[in-house]
């Protein structure tokens, strides 16, 4: 599986000196920042890889269901052993 196109940017907060937010895009569109400020870009990094990592956790289980479901609607199990006939 190929690697979502997610970039991380990590920016001093607009209102708060020495204080660091970040936000995630994907494909240039902004999908979420963080809420709360950080101490240090190393700090908001980290949390915007952790939000990253269950998003695509997330990505994945919700593919692998829809990929589960369309299996059980086939008209024959394909684990069950059928042979087709050449």
């Amino acid at each position: 599986m190929d690697q979502p196109p997610f970039t991380i940017k990590v920016e001093p907060h607009t209102d708060r000196n020495r204080r660091f937010r970040w936000g995630v895009y994907d494909t240039g569109r902004l999908l979420d920042n963080s809420l709360q400020s950080f101490a240090t870009v190393r700090e908001a990094r980290a949390d915007a890889e952790n939000f990253v990592r269950a998003l695509v956790n997330k990505r994945r289980t919700i593919q692998l269901q829809t990929d589960s479901e369309a299996m059980a609607r086939l008209p024959f199990a394909p684990s069950a052993g059928y042979v087709l006939d050449e």
